[in-house]
């Protein structure tokens, strides 16, 4: 996983590691990152830190395409799991991809390249997107994280159906961040990137509407390093995983995003028990479906927003107690993963 540093990619890569360090003890584990600090070796798990390599999408491609090749060989391993979207070329090793990236997916924004502002993210869209298409195609296995991701790539790429698994990633105990006496509900919170996609502006004029009616005493949290010129949100920039998870907690979650693969923050948010308002697409539904505390509002009509939020101010929607099925899903999680891994390297050796 060269490209995860930060936000929902790091989160991953830190969880998957964990759990090897708990569980994975039958295997001999090796991680290959961009970012040296973000984990530590332990028993049965090796980490080489690869920093260069972030520095630039040239720099990772001809990795994925030449170089990496060399270094994969020659720590010999069984199965090669990408953590970022795309395989490595020129190997002979089975691989699974892990696929996380839904711009190339989806069809609700198009992304031009011949606009600065979003040729960024138009080349995850259309070029890096070709890239994926063609590594789900040559892998062995493809996993993701959502229903409508598998659907998607199905219809898009298609392949065989066996070939591509919905995996929904795991989330660690997180009772111990919840606390029922802090909830207040003047506060939200919205954990972001500075991508046009997660839709912030949908906020900013929700928080417009509520202040020509009159409603003033709220604040909106954005995990954003770029401050907004909105007197209602507070840019407080990227918190550590464990003081953002206090702030979800006393805080009801607003979502706006147009796209996601899975939306972590509205899992964590489902476990904490807090109201999420959310964007009404699939990935959104998929991920909060069964749950009480959710509420939907249209991300392109930001006066919908602004009437979900005035009922949380008033006390017309208030969290509800709520118990999650303590009966473990077999199609969750990194067991699914590392028993997927298992297989695909059990195939190809015939054993």
């Amino acid at each position: 996983d060269i490209a995860a540093g930060i936000g929902g990619g790091r989160t991953v890569l830190r969880s998957f590691r964990d759990y090897l360090v708990k569980t994975g003890t039958v295997h001999e584990w090796i991680f290959l990152t961009g970012a040296p600090k973000v984990l530590r070796p332990a028993d049965h798990v090796q980490v080489f830190a690869l920093p260069k390599l972030k520095r630039s999408w040239f720099r990772r491609l001809f990795f994925d395409g030449l170089t990496g090749r060399r270094l994969i060989r020659s720590l010999a391993p069984d199965v090669v799991f990408s953590l970022q979207n795309t395989r490595t070329y020129g190997l002979s090793v089975p691989q699974v991809v892990y696929v996380h990236q839904p711009l190339p997916f989806q069809d609700v924004v198009n992304y031009q390249l011949w606009r600065r502002d979003e040729r960024h993210l138009a080349v995850y869209q259309h070029l890096i997107g070709r890239v994926i298409r063609r590594s789900i195609r040559q892998a062995d296995r493809t996993i993701v994280q959502t229903h409508w991701m598998r659907e998607a790539i199905l219809e898009q790429v298609r392949i065989e159906p066996g070939r591509v698994e919905r995996v929904a990633p795991d989330l660690e105990d997180l009772s111990a961040y919840v606390d029922e006496n802090v909830s207040d509900r003047t506060q939200f919170f919205f954990p972001t990137g500075p991508l046009s996609y997660k839709n912030l502006d949908c906020i900013e004029e929700a928080c417009r509407a509520l202040r020509a009616e009159g409603v003033t005493e709220f604040r909106v949290l954005v995990t954003s390093d770029t401050p907004s010129p909105d007197p209602n949100i507070t840019s407080i920039g990227q918190l550590p995983r464990e003081e953002a998870l206090r702030t979800l907690s006393g805080s009801t979650l607003v979502f706006p995003s147009l796209v996601e693969s899975y939306g972590l923050p509205l899992a964590e948010a489902r476990s904490l028990g807090c109201v999420v308002l959310a964007s009404d697409r699939s990935y959104a539904r998929e991920v909060l479906e069964g749950y009480p505390n959710a509420y939907f509002f249209d991300p392109h009509m930001p006066k919908d927003l602004a009437r979900l939020m005035d009922a949380v101010i008033h006390g017309d929607i208030q969290r509800l107690d709520w118990t999650e099925s303590a009966e473990p899903d077999p199609t969750i999680g990194w067991r699914r993963v590392v028993a997927i891994l298992e297989e695909v390297a059990a195939s190809s050796t015939g054993g």
